[in-house]
Formats: C-alpha cells, sequence, structure tokens
C-alpha cells in the first residue's frame, strides 16, 4: 500500500514538472517580448498618466545585498530537519535489526522520500554536504558551517559505525526513490560492478578538490533527484530525469552504487561497524539465499561486505535459518 502510494506521488511529481517546463517557456517568452518593445516614455504604469517624462534609469551599478543570516522561519525547518534525521536513523536502525519482514523498513524510508524529497526539496545533498564541510576545512575563516549541515553530514556517518548504512536503507530519499522502482531490477555481473563503482571515489575526489579550490562541480547542476524533488528545471533536464527513473527500474540503486560519494564514506564506516550485518557460520546452512535476494552483490561465499550493504533487509528475510542477523 505504501509503495504504491509513493509511486503516484512520484508519477505526479513528473506530470507537475511538465507543466513546470510549459509554465517556463510562456514566462520566458513574455519576457522577451516585454524586454525587446519598443520604449514607451508615457507608459501608465500605476492607472494614472500623471508622469508625461521618461522614467528616470537607475544604472549606477547598485545591488541589493545577499541575505546571510536565515530568519525564524528557516531557522525552525532547519531545526525540524535535523530532529526528523536523528528520529527516522533511530527508528530505521531499530527495524534492520529486529525485524525479519523489511516492509517495517517502509516507514522511515516513505517518511524520509516525503520530508526530504518533496517537502523539503531533497535538502539532503551527499555532493552539497561534502563541498560545505571541505570548503570550511580549507577556508575556516571565510565559511561556517550551519548546525543542520554539521547534523546531515556526521550523524549519518556515526549511524554507519554503529550499525551499518542505515541512512541508505532507511532515511536517504534518493535511496528510497531507487527503492521505490527497483523492485524489480535485473543484476549486474560483478566485473562490471566493481568497474562501475569507481564512479563513487572520483566524485569523491572532484568534490573535495572542486570546494577547496572553490570551483564549482559540474556535477551539481546535473542531478536528476533535485529536478524531480523541486520540479524545476529545463527540458534536457526533465527527459534526463526521466532516463535516469528509467534506468533506476532495470537496475538496483544505481546512484547509490556507482555515482554517490558520500556512500563511499559511509561504507568505510560501515565496514568497521559494531552491529553491521553478518552471517553466523554456525548456523547458516549454504543455501545461497542470501547472495541470491541482494540486490547491490553485497554478499559472496558466505560473508557480507559491510562497505558495499545497504541495509535493505532482504537478506534477513530470505534467510531460512535465521543465520543472517
Amino acid at each position: 500500500m505504501i509503495r504504491c502510494a509513493l509511486s503516484l506521488l512520484v508519477l505526479l511529481a513528473l506530470l507537475s514538472g511538465a507543466q513546470t517546463v510549459r509554465a517556463a517557456t510562456n514566462t520566458q517568452n513574455d519576457l522577451l517580448n516585454e524586454l525587446f518593445a519598443p520604449a514607451d516614455t508615457n507608459r501608465n504604469v500605476f492607472g494614472t498618466n500623471t508622469c508625461p517624462h521618461a522614467l528616470p534609469a537607475f544604472n549606477d551599478g547598485y545591488r541589493f545585498p545577499e541575505q546571510h543570516f536565515a530568519g525564524p522561519a528557516a531557522l525552525g525547518w532547519r531545526m525540524a530537519d535535523g530532529v526528523w534525521l536523528v528520529v527516522l536513523l533511530g527508528l530505521g536502525a531499530w527495524l534492520f535489526h529486529t525485524r525479519r519482514d523489511r516492509r517495517w523498513l517502509w516507514l522511515p524510508l516513505g517518511a524520509g522520500l516525503l520530508w526530504f524529497g518533496f517537502l523539503r526539496h531533497g535538502c539532503i545533498c551527499p555532493i552539497g554536504a561534502i563541498g560545505n564541510v571541505t570548503a570550511a576545512l580549507a577556508r575556516p575563516g571565510a565559511i561556517a558551517l550551519s548546525v543542520f549541515t554539521i547534523i546531515a553530514f556526521f550523524v549519518p556517518l556515526a549511524a554507519a559505525l554503529l550499525f551499518g548504512r542505515v541512512f541508505c536503507g532507511a532515511v536517504c530519499p534518493m535511496g528510497a526513490l531507487q527503492e521505490l522502482l527497483g523492485w524489480r531490477a535485473r543484476r549486474v555481473p560483478r566485473p562490471v560492478d566493481r568497474v562501475l563503482r569507481l564512479g563513487g571515489w572520483l566524485l569523491l575526489v572532484a568534490a573535495i578538490v572542486a570546494a577547496a579550490g572553490a570551483l564549482a562541480l559540474p556535477v551539481c547542476r546535473f542531478d536528476p533527484f533535485v529536478t524531480l524533488f523541486r520540479l524545476t528545471g529545463p527540458r534536457e533536464m526533465w527527459l534526463f530525469t526521466a532516463a535516469c527513473l528509467l534506468f533506476c527500474i532495470l537496475v538496483a540503486r544505481p546512484y547509490c552504487r556507482w555515482v554517490c560519494p558520500y556512500a563511499k564514506l559511509l561504507g568505510l564506516f560501515a565496514k568497521i561497524s559494531f552491529l553491521g550485518r553478518r552471517i553466523d557460520a554456525a548456523t547458516c546452512g549454504r543455501c545461497g539465499a542470501c547472495e541470491a535476494r541482494c540486490p547491490v552483490d553485497a554478499i559472496e561465499n558466505g560473508r557480507v561486505d559491510l562497505f558495499a550493504c545497504v541495509a535493505c533487509g532482504r537478506c534477513t528475510e530470505s534467510c531460512p535459518t535465521r543465520a543472517v542477523r
């Protein structure tokens, strides 16, 4: 039921995006017509024709200053984001380790998709979080991190150190969208998967170098999830978003495995996690059910690769001897 409702929400978002593109095109045409229209010094601006002379033009180069401090409403939303992130991480970790039926994970996963995805327009950006922290470390006197940025970057890493990558499996809106679309996805051959996983490392290095050098990262401009969550973007980005969503139907979690740089950091912490997913060799029947169900090829020869495990819960659900814990 939850999956059907979320699928309907994604479909409505795509339809709304198409309407947004058409409206933006019409608005752009109106602005061009207004811009290149012949000048009329006697325009009736305020409903009265009391100004027979040309309106003054302020071309002294003055620009309004940018806002550097968030107002009370914005701070309230940020506080709610931080609290909601911690709550969903705790709920996801508890369900991941206490429930064999993985459908329970859709409670925090669906809430994360609705809140951080569509309501907050994808405010948890893996590439942006890495860039913000790197820029603050590279220029400590010029850039200050907000409390929410610190929470959004470090709290999921702490959760990965304790429980594994529960952020990927129970909170991340991008992971939730891929999980929603890829429930019938096909598996990729392991050699191909190993090569494609290098993409996340390359983007991680690029994000750090770009942020340290105060450069813009081009990949941020081509994030398909931001286009969907914010319901805005040019026609080319909507076509790219539709292609990426179609690819998520065919392949399980391609963004998490081959693109996301923050997933690499989470994997490093999860690899040494205290309560990460493991297989008890004494009770394992070597049936291979867990390895066959794993969508990201994180299980091989009876061992779980905690670096690659996204805490989806399929291995626990499929194990007949309860050896996966």
